[in-house]
């Protein structure tokens, strides 16, 4: 029966492309920020007549660049790393999506779901405009949600609040 819906396009599935995470961390130093971005966004949505149905996406650890290839490699060290020493990718899952049009080509979108960080999944929600097939939006996470650490170099330590901005076309 799903399959009938797909083939009269009343439930579309899409992966997603050209998708792209912005990452900003302040620090206790108000002239120092730590700010990168991860292009290897991988994931689905499903769309049926009335928005946005579900969402999946999952971000490489390895992918998530600073623009300093040994901050880089703290961060992975320090933030991602599991106990067992692996590096499970950031995923997303919806569970629940609400979608309000703004106008006749555009919606606003609350995204609840979990978000697994180090492999341990958390209840999350983000706002999200969607517009045709482009969905962008931003949130503010905090580390300590997923049992982080702030990570310190040099007397110069992460705040707990990262913010998140987020674009992905489908």
């Amino acid at each position: 029966m799903i399959l009938a819906f797909v083939l009269l396009g009343v439930i579309q599935s899409s992966p997603l492309q050209l998708g792209k995470i912005e990452f900003l961390s302040p620090t206790n130093k108000s002239f120092i920020s730590v700010h990168g971005d991860a292009e290897s966004l991988m994931g689905e949505v499903k769309l049926d007549g009335d928005g946005l149905k579900n969402l999946k996406f999952s971000i490489p650890v390895e992918s998530l660049k600073t623009g300093l290839g040994l901050r880089d490699h703290h961060m992975q060290e320090r933030i991602f790393k599991t106990e067992d020493g692996k590096l499970p990718p950031v995923q997303f899952e919806s569970k629940e999506i609400e979608c309000k049009k703004t106008d006749a080509t555009q919606s606003d979108c609350l995204i609840k779901g979990m978000l697994s960080i180090r492999g341990i999944p958390k209840a999350s929600e983000f706002s999200a405009k969607l517009k045709g097939h482009h969905l962008s939006g931003s949130s503010v996470l905090k580390l300590s949600t997923w049992g982080i650490p702030q990570p310190e170099q040099l007397g110069v330590q992460v705040k707990d609040e990262v913010t998140i901005t987020y674009e992905a076309n489908f």
